[in-house]
């Protein structure tokens, strides 16, 4: 099942507007109608709710890049949040200067952030080499792999993040990939009984 898929708008600071605050009640409502039509229990309900409230939180940086596109779907209890983002060259440019501090001290988020950033600005760099634009992704179960391998008592920081992270405690995984043209977020959460 497929949500309906809802157009965002991006570029630049303009998105904190009434137009993004309507959209946001328009998605929350999304996640609301999946999770009944679904028949979720109200602790699922909960979990598909805050993890569109967390994609939501990112959307102001991410959408610096472009105009996209959310949606929800499942397979039956896999969950996945969509957030797709059509970098425009203009915006590209501006943004590879530096990050937003919007999210600064929003750690994992931040981190997601950055790692959408880099994807952007590696796949710049290809169609400027006019190389052959290879797949790139990112992932937070790898994230937190590597971690654990590099050990906890050097990256305490991280690992605080991660404990403090709403995102970090209730998704399955979430990626970051390019997509033809596009990038794409995916939060994954398994609802099952």
């Amino acid at each position: 099942m497929k949500s309906a898929v809802l157009m965002i708008s991006g570029g630049g600071q303009g998105i904190i507007n009434s137009m993004f605050e309507d959209k946001i009640r328009i998605i929350l409502k999304e996640a609301d109608k999946m999770a009944k039509a679904n028949e979720l229990t109200p602790k699922q309900e909960m979990h598909l709710r805050l993890l569109t409230e967390e994609t939501l939180c990112m959307l102001p940086e991410i959408m610096q890049y472009g105009s996209g596109t959310f949606w929800i779907e499942n397979y039956y209890h896999k969950f996945e949040i969509h957030v797709r983002v059509k970098p425009t060259d203009v915006i590209k440019a501006e943004r590879r200067g530096g990050n937003n501090t919007s999210l600064e001290k929003k750690g994992i988020l931040r981190r997601i952030c950055n790692a959408f950033d880099n994807i952007v600005n590696e796949t710049q760099k290809q169609e400027q080499s006019k190389t052959k634009r290879a797949m790139m992704n990112w992932s937070l179960m790898i994230y937190i792999e590597n971690l654990k391998r590099s050990g906890k008592s050097r990256h305490l920081d991280e690992w605080d993040e991660l404990e403090k992270s709403i995102i970090a405690n209730l998704a399955d995984n979430v990626t970051i990939s390019t997509v033809e043209d596009d990038i794409e977020i995916v939060v994954e959460k398994m609802l099952d009984q």
